[in-house]
C-alpha cells in the first residue's frame, strides 16, 4: 500500500531573511490547488531583501554621489529591524510630502514616514519628530547604523547608514527622497537608536570576561 505524503513547497529563505519571515507552505494532498492560507489582521513588518539587491535597485534611480559598497556593507551589518524600516521607507520614494499626514502611496510628512517605517519593523514611534528622538536612545555619530533617527529641531529622517546620506520628506513641493544632511544642519544633527536598549545589551555582553 502506498504511503500518502502531502505535496508541500516552501520558497527557500534569503540569508538575510529570520526563519520567522519565510514565505508561507502551500500544501495540497494530491499536488492540486493549495490549502487555504489563514489569514489575519496584524500588519506584518516587510520581508527583508538582500542589501544588495535594495541597493542595485537604488542604483539605477539614482543615488548621487553614495560610494555602492560601503552602502551595502553598512546595511547587511545593521540589525533586522533597521533593514526592514529602511525597506519600508525606500518603498515610498516618490511618494508627496503634506503636512501632518502619514499615508503610504499618497503623502507623508517627516516624521509620518519616519513613524511609518518603523512602524512596519514592529516599533512603536510617538507622531511629531521631536517626541521621536526624545523616544529613541541618542547615540554617537560614530556609533550610528543604517536606520537610526537622524533629527535637529523641526526635522526628522533615517540614516542610510554611509557619509551624510539619509531618505526623508523634507517639505511642500517635495516627496520622499534620498539626499544628505545639508552642511548647515549637520553641525546640529542628532542621531537616535529607536530599537530600546538592544545596542546597549550587545556592549555589556562584549564586555562580560572570557572564561
Amino acid at each position: 500500500m502506498p504511503i500518502w505524503r502531502p505535496n508541500c513547497r516552501r520558497s527557500p529563505p534569503s540569508i538575510h531573511s529570520p526563519p520567522a519571515r519565510l514565505a508561507p507552505s502551500t500544501c495540497s494532498i494530491d499536488g492540486g490547488r493549495p490549502a487555504p492560507r489563514k489569514t489575519s489582521s496584524v500588519t506584518s513588518a516587510p520581508a527583508i531583501e538582500s542589501p544588495a539587491l535594495v541597493v542595485e535597485r537604488l542604483v539605477e534611480r539614482g543615488i548621487g554621489d553614495i560610494d555602492v559598497e560601503q552602502l551595502i556593507a553598512a546595511w547587511s551589518s545593521t540589525d533586522l529591524d533597521g533593514q526592514g524600516a529602511l525597506i519600508a521607507a525606500l518603498s515610498q520614494v516618490g511618494v508627496p510630502y503634506r503636512r501632518n499626514t502619514e499615508a503610504p502611496g499618497t503623502a507623508f510628512d517627516c516624521s509620518g514616514l519616519t513613524g511609518w517605517a518603523w512602524e512596519r519593523a514592529g516599533v512603536d514611534l510617538p507622531r511629531y519628530s521631536t517626541s521621536q528622538f526624545r523616544r529613541a536612545d541618542e547615540v554617537e555619530r560614530d556609533a550610528a547604523e543604517a536606520g537610526d533617527l537622524v533629527w535637529y529641531p523641526g526635522h526628522i529622517m533615517m540614516y542610510l547608514g554611509v557619509g551624510d546620506a539619509i531618505i526623508h520628506s523634507p517639505e511642500p513641493g517635495r516627496g520622499v527622497e534620498i539626499g544628505e544632511i545639508s552642511a548647515r544642519r549637520r553641525r546640529w544633527a542628532r542621531f537616535a537608536d529607536p530599537t530600546d536598549d538592544s545596542r546597549d545589551l550587545a556592549v555589556q555582553l562584549a564586555e562580560l570576561p572570557i572564561g
